[in-house]
């Protein structure tokens, strides 16, 4: 899944949480802003860990710290 489609679900699933109407587009710069360059624990790739499916593409899915967190991002974003 591109990440646009992705975006699109955690779009939805961050709005259902937190009533933020977010849109697709803050997702993905909030993603693309804060994740995007962000290594894990591990010192590998923070996306390529907790964003990508098996596939190489984009999960739909958030676990509970990545939606808290791109909610977080959006809410800064807007000031």
């Amino acid at each position: 899944m591109k990440l646009e489609e992705a975006a699109a679900y955690w779009a939805a699933d961050i709005n259902e949480w937190y009533s933020l109407d977010a849109t697709t587009e803050e997702v993905v710069d909030a993603f693309n802003k804060n994740y995007l360059d962000a290594k894990a624990y591990d010192g590998t790739s923070y996306v390529d860990k907790f964003f990508r499916d098996n596939q190489g593409g984009y999960s739909r899915f958030l676990d509970t710290a990545d939606r808290e967190g791109l909610a977080d991002c959006i809410e800064v974003a807007r000031g």
